[in-house]
């Protein structure tokens, strides 16, 4: 009778701990959503050393675009990852601005560990940063080039 008492009283404990806990819900972001603001406000503000920080290495680069091997190379090669025929400031921030609002990056909805954002240069071309969860944290890890044909 005691190792029944007991037992009900530990399912009961671990059912109330797990109704307590966040779960892998929309309300669970794997800490992206503060990932995303530092990535975006560094961005805009061209902060390259915040920007080398939130990144992982090689970065791959758009189509046969040699990779950025390591944090020296993105320093070198900055304006070609944030300046691409459009100005950062306004593609991660003030032209796209919403009720005072700064646009947001998506997550991907069938991996949760992936998460886009996409810029559009005056050239009708698509730039899409890809960043991941990986064990130090979600990180920049792609910049993809597509043309953009509204329709």
């Amino acid at each position: 009778m005691k190792k029944a008492t007991i037992l009900c009283i530990c399912l009961s404990l671990s059912v109330t701990v797990l109704a307590m806990a966040p779960g892998n819900s929309a309300q669970s972001d794997n800490g992206f959503n503060a990932f995303w603001k530092k990535f975006q406000t560094a961005a805009i503000s061209s902060d390259k050393e915040t920007i080398v920080g939130l990144s992982r290495f090689p970065i791959r680069m758009p189509g046969r675009e040699r990779n950025i091997k390591d944090a020296a190379d993105l320093r070198l090669r900055y304006r070609e990852v944030f300046n691409r025929g459009f100005n950062p400031a306004q593609c991660f921030g003030e032209k796209y601005m919403n009720s005072k609002k700064l646009i947001e990056a998506s997550q991907d909805s069938d991996n949760p560990k992936i998460a886009y954002f996409e810029c559009f240069d005056t050239k009708g071309y698509q730039f899409v940063y890809r960043f991941e969860l990986t064990s130090t944290g979600w990180k920049f890890v792609r910049l993809n080039k597509s043309a953009y044909d509204e329709g």
